[in-house]
């Protein structure tokens, strides 16, 4: 068995459904999270990628047979790096998303650990970016605007959203232009604990350059959230027009004040 595994960690990775073998080969219990099939005639899956077995999942709302070309949302889903499977969580708020916000969702897969370890989600973040630019599929065509893009991530994906962002910042991806971030709940870590880490660090969670407008959300009581403060601070003291939006967790309302919040920068950039 690999010796870059400590036994804390392979403990962790077995109780997600993740088998480390003698060979140094992974196991994964397919049961373990379940993918969420495609809707016909709302959602649908394309290959971006075969070799690296990378796809995406596209949320069109019905709104799209009747008006304009939309804002494209690329969405990277979260579970902490190590899992590549569509939840019904995220299907059920990417379909959402499309609806209320009356935008397509382009719901990209990556690479994921122990397999691939970072930069790997970061470098299919941005090849995603690339498919949607020069692809020929008919939804894409037909419905997205590609000057008016932006890319948003929860939890794990929030932070691929933002190495996306930076290095996307760095290519010329004519005609597709990236409007700005949206972080929702984005994880990020660093070399040293901060407070909030600290108080929660026994929770199983735990144990392991930008250009447009951003916006950061994120509950008050959680573990990140002053790590996700001191970006936020980062950014805007490095010029990025940041929309700081923190909320109580017991919030009933706090799907439908994120959605508002969203719109608000979606449509403002414009």
């Amino acid at each position: 068995m690999s010796e870059s595994f400590q036994a804390s960690e392979i403990d962790f990775l077995a109780s997600i459904g993740i088998v480390m073998n003698q060979d140094g080969t992974i196991t994964r219990d397919p049961t373990r999270f379940p993918c969420v099939p495609a809707t016909p005639n709302i959602t649908k899956d394309i290959v971006v990628n075969h070799s690296k077995s990378t796809w995406m999942r596209l949320y069109v709302p019905i709104t799209a047979l009747k008006s304009k070309k939309l804002p494209l949302v690329v969405f990277y889903h979260g579970v902490g790096f190590i899992t590549n499977s569509i939840d019904p969580v995220d299907h059920e708020f990417c379909h959402l998303m499309a609806l209320k916000l009356n935008v397509v969702v382009a719901l990209a897969s990556y690479r994921v650990a122990p397999e691939f370890k970072l930069p790997a989600a970061y470098d299919d973040g941005v090849d995603a970016v690339k498919w949607l630019r020069n692809s020929e599929d008919e939804w894409i065509k037909s419905y997205v605007d590609l000057s008016d893009v932006f890319l948003m991530g929860k939890n794990s994906g929030g932070n691929v959203a933002y190495n996306v962002g930076i290095r996307s910042n760095k290519q010329d991806l004519t005609p597709l232009c990236i409007r700005g971030l949206i972080l929702l709940d984005p994880f990020f870590g660093g070399q040293e604990r901060c407070e909030s880490e600290l108080r929660h660090v026994n929770d199983q969670v735990f144990p392991a350059g930008l250009g447009g407008k951003v916006t950061v959300t994120g509950e008050g009581g959680g573990a990140m959230i002053d790590r996700q403060r001191d970006v936020a601070n980062l950014m805007k003291e490095n010029g990025v027009a940041v929309i700081e939006h923190f909320i109580d967790g017991s919030d009933p309302n706090k799907t439908e004040t994120m959605f508002a919040s969203i719109k608000s920068l979606i449509y403002s950039s414009r």
